[in-house]
């Protein structure tokens, strides 16, 4: 018996799923200065950007004069993100010593890796029960499109301006 349309979309996506761990890989994001609100978003951006993309390391000392030439602002900008950084752990205040970003751990990586996984399992397995047929039809599309892609560039390249 050949398979419905819905086994076909669980079969696609119990394929592609293995790859979804390369959305897991640090991502450096360029912040355009000229497009935020105020130097204290734009600071506050591109500091959360720099340390989620390892461009400062876990534990690195964050050295106030070192931020303010790297972002080319005043103190306060630098010292508004650090604060707001170390309320969502990013950053950690040492009292009169300043701040650091805060460590990463392996065991924090597979915490949040499996909680990723499960929150996107349940996803998809949401919208494949919940998914009209024009909502399969979509899906395929999509997937014959990527394939054609995947085919010309290759699965290990990056895949930019497709």
């Amino acid at each position: 018996m050949p398979p419905t349309p819905r086994q076909d979309i669980i079969r696609f996506a119990a394929e592609a799923l293995p790859r979804e761990a390369d959305s897991l890989q640090p991502k450096s994001v360029a912040i355009d200065r000229a497009r935020t609100f105020s130097k204290n978003s734009y600071v506050l951006a591109a500091l959360r950007s720099d340390i989620i993309s390892a461009k400062f390391k876990p534990n690195a000392r964050l050295h106030l004069k070192s931020l303010m030439a790297c972002y080319d602002t005043s103190v306060a900008p630098v010292r508004e993100a650090l604060a707001v950084l170390a309320g969502v752990g990013l950053a950690i205040s040492e009292g009169r010593r300043g701040f650091r970003v805060a460590p990463v751990s392996r065991e924090d990586f597979l915490d949040t890796a499996a909680m990723r996984k499960l929150l996107e399992v349940s996803a998809l397995k949401t919208s494949i029960e919940l998914g009209s047929d024009d909502w399969v039809r979509e899906i395929r599309r999509v997937h014959k499109t990527f394939s054609r892609i995947s085919q010309k560039a290759g699965h290990d390249d990056p895949i930019s301006g497709a």
